[in-house]
């Protein structure tokens, strides 16, 4: 049995194909369909920790500037300033992984230097308080390249605010061009979208096996009734 959810969003209705990139040891980073056409940068996700290791060291050139959205200061920091011109980390006050005898998940490290690493910036505040990011960022490194982590942010896997997040940095620096977003429930959502074309595509064909509901992004109330009607005729309904 097929099930199918619609959703009348602007946000999700701009999609592009996914695109396979090389597999990691855990997961594989692939092209968000989470993109418009035409404008912002590109969108990444990578699904776990090697996944998003694994797409920055295939990604990031050494001529990008990097903006690291939940900088732990840690494997990925270190990779990103082996691939990347300049690294920004920028992580929440927060305190320390042991500082206080108590088992954290978070960063250790309160500086680069402690850390061990060179050539990179690190800065503590709200990555949503675009004033205090844009004064945090020279605007002779403006970023060229995103990593965005926001469980270490917030303490949970939250695609929506994730997406939010990649738009308001689109938004504030117009020097992006690739973002990457480690949000293994955003991979699983954009696996699970299809649009309306693709949806007719499939007229007298089985859908593909799953077993997750598919989700049919449309814009404007003419495509939304378009695609319950491919649905429930699909469907006998």
């Amino acid at each position: 049995m097929s099930f199918c959810v619609l959703i009348n969003a602007v946000a999700c209705s701009s999609l592009q194909g996914s695109q396979r990139l090389e597999r990691a040891a855990s997961g594989d980073t692939r092209r968000s369909r989470f993109r418009t056409a035409t404008i912002g940068p590109a969108i990444f996700t990578a699904s776990s920790h090697l996944a998003l290791i694994a797409g920055a060291s295939r990604l990031v050139s050494p001529h990008d500037h990097v903006l690291e959205i939940g900088s732990q200061l840690g494997e990925v920091t270190r990779c990103l300033a082996d691939k990347a011109s300049s690294v920004h980390g920028v992580d929440m006050e927060r305190e320390l992984q042991g500082k206080s005898g108590r088992t954290a998940s978070f960063r250790s490290h309160s500086s680069p230097e402690e850390a061990g690493l060179t050539g990179v910036r690190f800065t503590l505040l709200d990555p949503w308080d675009t004033r205090a990011l844009l004064q945090a960022t020279g605007a002779d490194e403006e970023p060229t390249f995103a990593v965005i982590d926001l469980n270490q942010i917030v303490g949970n896997d939250l695609p929506l605010e994730a997406l939010a997040l990649a738009r308001q940095l689109g938004k504030t620096f117009p020097s992006l061009t690739n973002v990457i977003i480690k949000s293994g429930a955003l991979d699983k959502l954009q696996r699970q979208l299809t649009t309306l074309p693709e949806l007719r595509a499939e007229k007298g064909r089985a859908p593909p096996p799953s077993w997750l509901p598919r989700i049919v992004a449309t814009r404007g109330v003419a495509d939304y009734r378009a695609a319950a009607l491919e649905v429930t005729t699909s469907a006998g309904v």
